[in-house]
Parts: C-alpha cells; structure tokens; sequence
C-alpha cells in the first residue's frame, strides 16, 4: 500500500473536522536529537553538499527505525535544562511513531516517576543490545519536580519522509509498547508499519501529512502541545504547503519570516537536533471567493507564529 494511500483516511477525517476558526493554540515544536544516520549526512550538507549527495550518504549509513546517539540524547538533555520550564506546562506531547522522535520526548519532556515505575519488563534487558532500555531505566533512577503528566500520543503522519530509507520504517506497534512507558497513547497507528514502501515519498504528500497533522491538533482540547518530529517533514510542511503560512512574531522579528534586518536566524530555516521553537498556530477558513478551482484555496488555512522562547537560564548546561 503507498504512503499516500495510508494517509488517505486521515485526509477525509481531516476535511470533515468541524473547523475552530480562529482558534489559538500554542506548540512548542522540536526536531529530534542527532540519530545514528544523522552524523556524516548533516556534517555534508552543513558543508553544502547537494541534496543527491546528502541522500546517498544517509542510505550508506542506514538504520532501521534509527535510534538516537549518545549525542543525540545528550543534546535532548540540554535542551530539556534550558526549555524544562516551559516544556512542564504542555499539556499534550504529541511524536512521531519513529523511536528516535518518541525517545527525544521522553527526555524532554520526563514522565512522571510514578509513570517511570510503570516501564515494562522489556526495559530490564541489556543495554548494550537495546540503547533504549538504559534511557528508559534512567527515568526510574531520576526523581522529577511534581507536575502534572501530560497526554502523550504518538500520530503517524508526523514521521519523516517515508519510504526508501530504512530509518523511515517505523517497528511494529507491540515493539513499540514494550519499549516505551505506559502513558504513550500508540492506539493511532497500526500494528505494522504499513505506509513504508521502496519508493521515497514525495516532498509535496510529505508536506501534505504535515499540514494534516496540524489540522488534527486544531481539534485537540488541549492548549499547550509539544510536537516531536523530523527535520524533512517540519521543513516541507513549513516552507511548501500552499495551506500554511510561517510569520515571524519574534521582538524585532520581519513580519514575514524572510527579510531579516540582524543574524538571527529565519523562521524558516531547517531545525537543528533537538532545537525547539515556539508558535501560536491559529486556523482560518479557506477562500471561498475562488475565481479558479483550486481545492488548495478552498481548506483551511494554517497560520503559525514563531515567538520569542525564554530559556531557563539558571539550568543552562552550555
């Protein structure tokens, strides 16, 4: 079944969402941390490497469901001590159904240790054979300032570009479950990964599950939401759909998120491991007013406002 085709069920649902127009909710969006077919590929295209080549070096240093490095959760444990503060009061962590995605939540975002006690006994094997099980034992060795534990759900159309990678292919929902604390709401995805395929996904359907994704959190009760998920998807959901908009609400910010009067960086611009960026996200009707059949012009329309994010100094590591 095509990556398109398994997607197609949350297109409709999506469309017959009753719209909250106007409606303002705040996410804190985050890249995951650096995963293991990360390193080589990033440091390439950093250089200027060209986007040909920045693929072959990810399928030379492929993983299944590539986990995290240890940097990578080092880098979720800094941004969790200069952003812990203000990642406390979400009060739903959405991730992405790949391992990497849903670890990075965890350290940022720490359960509970009421819920860390709760770990299943597939967390108790070596860690030397399984890198998450000594991130997950960490949680029932940690104590965590009092707080409420938010909602977790894990959504299949936040995933990276799909297809062709090994790292795009997601485990099946038991693993899943047994890898990861009980609060994960994993009911949203199916027992196996059926969306990966050997063909890559193109950038416009990969855009286009973003954009769902965010219709989807429009509907959530919830006001304050932690979104984990990957740098492909963020950037072609952020910078090509026709139904999302990207402003930049920063002090001192340009309106539009393009022009930038000093060397702050463009809301715009692809995330960095485990950078996280604020935004009030507000949702409008389309523009019924069409001279020209555009179903584009016709849903609704995704306006995100990246604001300024204070760090809680005092805990700073860097």
């Amino acid at each position: 079944m095509s990556t398109l085709a398994c997607y197609r069920r949350a297109a409709v649902a999506a469309s017959l969402m009753p719209l909250i127009s106007g409606c303002t909710k705040r996410l804190i969006i985050i890249r995951h941390g650096q995963a293991m077919h990360n390193p080589r590929a990033e440091k390439a295209r950093a250089e200027g490497c060209s986007h040909e080549t920045f693929l072959e070096i990810m399928r030379q240093d492929d993983h299944f469901d590539s986990p995290l490095t240890p940097l990578g959760r080092l880098q979720a444990r800094d941004a969790e001590a200069r952003f812990g503060n203000l990642l406390r009061d979400v009060e739903l962590v959405v991730a992405s159904p790949l391992s990497r995605a849903v670890e990075t939540a965890d350290i940022m975002v720490p359960p509970s240790p009421e819920v860390s006690q709760s770990l299943p006994a597939a967390h108790t094997v070596d860690a030397s054979s399984d890198p998450n099980a000594a991130h997950a034992r960490s949680f029932a060795t940690t104590t965590s300032p009092t707080r409420h534990e938010p909602t977790r759900i894990v959504l299949e159309s936040l995933r990276e570009i799909n297809g062709w990678l090994l790292n795009a292919k997601r485990r099946e929902r038991s693993d899943l479950e047994k890898r990861f604390h009980s609060s994960w709401d994993f009911s949203q995805i199916t027992q196996k990964d059926e969306a990966w395929t050997e063909v890559l996904e193109t950038q416009p359907d990969c855009a286009e599950r973003g954009y769902l994704s965010l219709l989807s959190l429009s509907q959530r009760p919830e006001k304050s939401i932690a979104v984990v998920s990957h740098g492909g998807l963020l950037r072609f959901t952020m910078n090509d759909h026709p139904n999302v908009s990207v402003l930049d609400g920063r002090n001192g910010g340009s309106r539009d998120g393009e022009d930038m009067s000093d060397n702050r960086r463009c809301v715009k611009s692809r995330f960095g491991n485990c950078e996280v960026r604020a935004f009030d996200m507000k949702i409008s009707e389309g523009d019924s007013a069409v001279t020209r059949v555009d179903i584009h012009e016709l849903r609704p329309e995704v306006t995100l406002t990246e604001i300024d994010l204070e760090p809680d100094v005092s805990n700073e590591t860097y």
